[in-house]
């Protein structure tokens, strides 16, 4: 299963590497200045912030953070959230404690919750994530790599997938469902 995943990877890497080289057409690709370059870089932490609002809202639905304590929510150069915010953000989760077996809200000590479910081993494909929506996302990416004349061969390749998912009518399930396409080949 695995090799099938990568040859497939490799075919369509070096297929579509080949075409856009061979084809002659010069490509540019401009270098961005972002703040958060270099050993010296810092982040925005509004933006931050907002991006953790994102994940607990959409991502943490199929994505786990089990190796990141939920005090480093206050850290410098992070997010740099008041500790008694990320107190009340990890009160809003629930954790099993190991001494006394009872569920308790998490501290700030604690770790970001682990993801779990039965996910693709044990073949449940309830949408976490509807597929539909990287669908969308990857046709949005693509058309953007055209305009700007950046080849992204792996992302055609996942947008190819995402099309034959949609084509079984397995858009409502969860983008796991990438798996029954790969052993439909």
């Amino acid at each position: 299963m695995f090799r099938k995943i990568a040859i497939s990877a490799v075919s369509a890497l070096a297929l579509t590497t080949g075409v856009a080289f061979a084809s002659g057409a010069e490509t540019h690709t401009e270098d961005l200045a972002f703040s958060f370059e270099g050993p010296f870089g810092t982040f925005d932490e509004h933006q931050l912030q907002r991006g953790l609002q994102v994940y607990t809202e959409v991502c943490a639905a199929c994505h786990g953070m089990k190796f990141v304590p939920i005090r480093s929510l206050s850290d410098e150069g992070g997010p740099h959230l008041p500790e008694d915010q990320v107190r009340a953000y990890a009160a809003t989760m629930d954790i099993t404690d190991p001494e006394t077996g009872e569920d308790r809200p998490r501290l700030p000590t604690d770790f970001f919750p682990t993801v779990t479910g039965e996910g693709m081993g044990e073949r449940g494909f309830a949408a976490g994530i509807e597929a539909w929506l990287h669908h969308k996302e990857f046709g949005l990416v693509l058309e953007a790599a055209r305009k700007s004349g950046v080849p992204v061969p792996l992302t055609a390749a996942v947008a190819q997938q995402l099309n034959a998912l949609m084509a079984q009518g397995w858009g409502r399930d969860d983008t796991a469902s990438l798996l029954r396409v790969l052993e439909l080949s």
